[in-house]
């Protein structure tokens, strides 16, 4: 499967012919091309547009067709997952726990738990886990990430996630990293599996399997 990952630059927003709207901002990097921008300052017509565009770029491109999207910062709101579903993506990966983004400290649109489970969405409140009314399914990002969190953070996800040596369901833990930071983030991740590798299936020390996102949907 292949997932679209979108941040709000302004000559991509135009190349789909929409009008950029530039504010509010994070400003919670040096990057000044647009990195910055929220997915959520677009409405749901916009995002649909967007999307759309992304979509048949890819298709022109021979890069397949997306069915699996993250928005730019996690900032996806109702709106941005209301269009993602209308335009036949099966899941999103924008969830994640309650937080604050950038020098201007943008409070995020989702409020979940380090042990939040994949879902299906609720068009009129993203953080509605027993209320589905849309067909796409969140896998949230609940742990964490290696760009704004430690090894022991993301190590802390795990023990939330197993907090004995028993488990009485199936769970899914989802960890983020980006691999144009790989020489800060990879010792971060390296550490991260090591200590992962002393739980695994395979190597008979419990239950821990990898999986991709695409496996764990079709489960």
């Amino acid at each position: 499967a292949i997932g679209l990952h979108l941040h709000m630059q302004p000559d991509v927003v135009e190349a789909a012919v929409v009008e950029p709207v530039e504010n509010p901002k994070t400003l919670g990097t040096s990057l000044t091309d647009g990195y910055d921008i929220l997915v959520s300052n677009y409405n749901y017509k916009d995002m649909k547009q967007m999307l759309e565009w992304s979509i048949d770029t890819f298709e022109q491109k021979g890069l397949g067709t997306p069915t699996m999207f993250r928005a730019g910062g996690w900032f996806a709101n109702e709106d941005t997952l209301r269009a993602v579903n209308d335009t036949g993506f099966n899941l999103d990966s924008s969830g994640r726990t309650l937080y604050s983004f950038g020098q201007n400290k943008i409070v995020g649109h989702w409020s979940l738990e380090t042990t939040t489970q994949p879902y299906q969405l609720n068009h009129k409140d993203q953080n509605n886990q027993t209320n589905p009314t849309m067909r796409l399914w969140e896998f949230p990002n609940n742990g964490a990430d290696s760009w704004a969190f430690s090894t022991v953070d993301m190590i802390t996800r795990f023990e939330d996630n197993y907090p004995t040596t028993e488990l009485s369901e199936r769970r899914l833990l989802t960890y983020l990293s980006h691999p144009e930071w790989f020489d800060t983030d990879q010792p971060k991740m390296d550490a991260l599996f090591n200590h992962l590798s002393e739980f695994t299936y395979q190597n008979d020390n419990g239950p821990v399997v990898y999986v991709t996102l695409e496996d764990a949907y079709n489960i």
